[in-house]
């Protein structure tokens, strides 16, 4: 019973780092984007 509770919350915890990766490289692109285009 345990186990499954612990499974779920590393799941979400997964999920969670994802998608602050993919809202962090989207900044980064974004960044690069708006630098180039200033440039």
């Amino acid at each position: 019973m345990g186990d499954g509770v612990l499974g779920f919350r590393k799941g979400c915890t997964w999920s969670f780092v994802m998608h602050l990766l993919d809202a962090l490289l989207f900044v980064q692109m974004y960044k690069r984007d708006m630098c180039s285009s200033l440039a």
